[in-house]
C-alpha cells in the first residue's frame, strides 16, 4: 500500500515537472503574431469569422479585415455598427474603407419614423470622422437626406479621401453633397424621377479628377463651360433620346460609352429619324475618334449617329419595353461602328429577335463574337443557324435559362425542349459545326451553371467540362461576369454579431 503510494506520488510530481517543463517551453516561443496574420489574411471570411475567436490578437486584426474588405449596412445593422467603430475610432476608422448602407424610412420606419433617429445621429457622427474611406455606396438617398437634413449633407464635407461613390435615389434635396467632394474618380448616380435637370454642375467640384461617371434616368442637353477631360468611361441611361453636341463638348475624351434608353417616347418613330440626323450632322464634324468600346440598345445608338469605327460593340436589350426595329436601323447602327469585337445580348422572346437573326448578313470584319442569349422560347434550329451563321475566328456563347418554360435542352419528358437533346450533345454539335466556338456557358434560373472549353486536335473538336472557378474565370475575361458582393450575405449575419450592441 505505502509502495503504490510512492508510486503514485512519484508519477504525479513527474507528470507536474513535465507540464513546468512544456510551459516554460511555450513561455519561450510564443505563437509568432506576423505568421498568424499571414495566415488569417488569406483565409476566406468565412473561416476568419471562425479564427477570430482563437485568439485576442487574431481578433484585432480580423475586425480590420472585416471593416476594410466591404461593409453593407441595413436599417437595423446601422447603429450597433457605428458604435462598435466609433469606440475604438483611432484604430477601426483607418480600416473602414468600402461602406454601403441603406435607409429606408417608408419600408422600415412606418408607422413611427423617429426610430432611425439614434442610427442617423450616429452615421452622421461616423461619416464627419471617415476621412480615409474610399468607396460609398447609399440607397435611398432622399430618405436620408430626409432624415438627417442638413447635418447629414455637412457630414459628407470630411470624406477628403473618397474615391468612389453611388448614390440611388437623388431628387432635388441633398445634391449639394457633391460640391464637397474634390478627388472622386468615380461616380454613379441614379436619379429618382425623369425630371428635366442639368447633371454635370454637380460633379464639377471633382472635373480634375472624375474617370468615370455613371448618371442613371437624366440626360446632358445643355452645352457646360466645365470639360471633364479625365473621363474615359461614360455610362447613360437616358430618359429620352441622347444629343451629340453636350457630350463631346464635357466629355472630349471618351473611349467607353455606354447609353442604353430607360424608356422610349410615346412619339417613337417620328422624332427618331431627326435626331440620328442631326446627331449625324454633328458628328461628321466632331466626333471621338478616340472611342473603343459602346454598349447600348440599337434605338439609342441610332438616335446618337456614331460615325468612326469601334473596336468593341455590345448590343444590349432595353430593359423597360422593346419598341420594334427595323433591320436597316439594325443594320446602319453596326455598318457605322464597323467593330471586330461583337456581343450581343438576345431574347428569344422579344420580338425583335427576328432582325437579330440578321447579323450574319450585316457584320463585316467581326473576328470576335459572343452572344448572351436568355431563352424563353424559340425554334432549335433557328439558334443553331444563328450560331452556325456568323464567320468569325473566335466566338464565345452564354445561355441563360430561366423557368420551366425556358427549358432550352431535354431534362425528361415532363419537360418542354427546344433543341430536343442534352447539354453535352448541343455543346458536342457546336464544337463539331462551328471551328470557331471556343467557350460556351449554359447558366440556369436555380443557379447552376455548367462550362464547356473546346479544343481541337488533329481536325477533331472535343469539348471539356470546366470547374465553376475556371468557367467563371473565362466569363470574367470576356467581359461575361458574375456578381458577388465582397462580404457575402451568407457571411453578414455572424459578421455582424461583432459590432452589433
Amino acid at each position: 500500500m505505502h509502495m503504490g503510494t510512492m508510486d503514485a506520488s512519484s508519477s504525479l510530481h513527474a507528470a507536474q515537472d513535465q507540464e513546468r517543463s512544456l510551459s516554460g517551453y511555450r513561455a519561450q516561443m510564443p505563437l509568432n503574431h506576423d505568421v498568424l496574420c499571414l495566415i488569417a489574411s488569406s483565409l476566406p471570411i468565412s473561416d476568419l469569422l471562425s479564427m477570430m475567436r482563437t485568439c485576442r490578437d487574431i481578433h484585432a486584426f480580423g475586425v480590420g479585415r472585416l471593416l476594410s474588405s466591404g461593409i453593407h449596412l441595413r436599417n437595423n445593422a446601422i447603429a450597433g455598427f457605428c458604435r462598435f467603430v466609433l469606440r475604438d475610432a483611432h484604430t477601426r476608422l483607418p480600416a473602414l474603407r468600402k461602406l454601403s448602407f441603406s435607409i429606408d424610412a417608408y419600408t422600415y420606419c412606418a408607422p413611427d419614423a423617429n426610430s432611425l433617429t439614434p442610427s442617423i445621429d450616429l452615421l452622421i457622427q461616423l461619416l464627419s470622422q471617415a476621412s480615409q474611406l474610399h468607396t460609398l455606396s447609399i440607397s435611398h438617398f432622399a430618405d436620408l437626406v430626409q432624415l438627417g437634413s442638413q447635418r447629414m449633407v455637412s457630414s459628407f464635407s470630411g470624406l477628403f479621401g473618397l474615391k468612389v461613390l453611388c448614390v440611388h435615389d437623388v431628387d432635388v434635396n441633398g445634391r449639394e453633397v457633391f460640391h464637397h467632394m474634390h478627388q472622386l474618380t468615380s461616380v454613379e448616380v441614379h436619379f429618382s424621377t425623369f425630371d428635366e435637370v442639368d447633371p454635370l454642375p454637380m460633379f464639377a467640384s471633382s472635373s480634375a479628377t472624375l474617370e468615370v461617371l455613371r448618371v442613371l434616368r437624366c440626360s446632358f442637353r445643355q452645352l457646360t463651360t466645365v470639360q471633364f477631360s479625365g473621363v474615359g468611361v461614360l455610362q447613360l441611361d437616358p430618359s429620352d433620346y441622347v444629343e451629340a453636341a453636350p457630350l463631346l463638348e464635357a466629355f472630349p475624351n471618351l473611349h467607353t460609352l455606354q447609353t442604353v434608353a430607360a424608356r422610349i417616347p410615346s412619339d417613337y418613330p417620328s422624332r427618331l429619324q431627326a435626331f440620328h440626323e442631326g446627331n449625324h450632322v454633328f458628328h461628321t464634324r466632331r466626333s471621338w475618334t478616340q472611342l473603343r468600346a459602346v454598349k447600348g440598345d440599337i434605338i439609342s445608338l441610332y438616335a446618337l449617329a456614331l460615325v468612326h469605327p469601334v473596336r468593341s460593340l455590345s448590343i444590349a436589350r432595353s430593359q423597360r419595353n422593346n419598341p420594334r426595329i427595323t433591320p436597316d436601323i439594325f443594320s446602319v447602327v453596326l455598318s457605322s461602328l464597323r467593330p471586330s469585337h461583337l456581343a450581343v445580348d438576345l431574347d428569344t422572346s422579344d420580338f425583335n429577335f427576328e432582325t437579330y437573326c440578321t447579323i450574319p448578313d450585316v457584320v463585316q470584319g467581326v473576328t470576335h463574337f459572343s452572344v448572351r442569349l436568355v431563352s424563353s422560347g424559340y425554334t432549335g434550329s433557328t439558334l443553331l443557324t444563328l450560331f452556325k451563321s456568323v464567320i468569325v475566328t473566335h466566338l464565345v456563347i452564354e445561355i441563360l435559362i430561366y423557368g420551366s418554360r425556358a427549358s432550352l435542352f431535354l431534362y425528361d419528358n415532363t419537360r418542354p425542349s427546344l433543341v430536343g437533346m442534352s447539354q453535352e450533345s448541343f455543346v458536342g454539335l457546336l464544337a463539331t459545326s462551328i471551328t470557331a466556338l471556343q467557350f460556351i456557358a449554359i447558366r440556369r434560373g436555380d443557379g447552376t451553371s455548367m462550362y464547356w472549353s473546346v479544343a481541337r486536335r488533329n481536325g477533331i473538336a472535343t469539348s471539356e467540362t470546366l470547374s465553376d472557378a475556371d468557367g467563371r474565370r473565362i466569363m470574367e475575361t470576356e467581359d461575361l461576369t458574375f456578381w458577388d458582393p465582397p462580404l457575402s450575405r451568407e457571411n453578414e449575419a455572424e459578421a455582424s454579431r461583432y459590432w452589433l450592441a
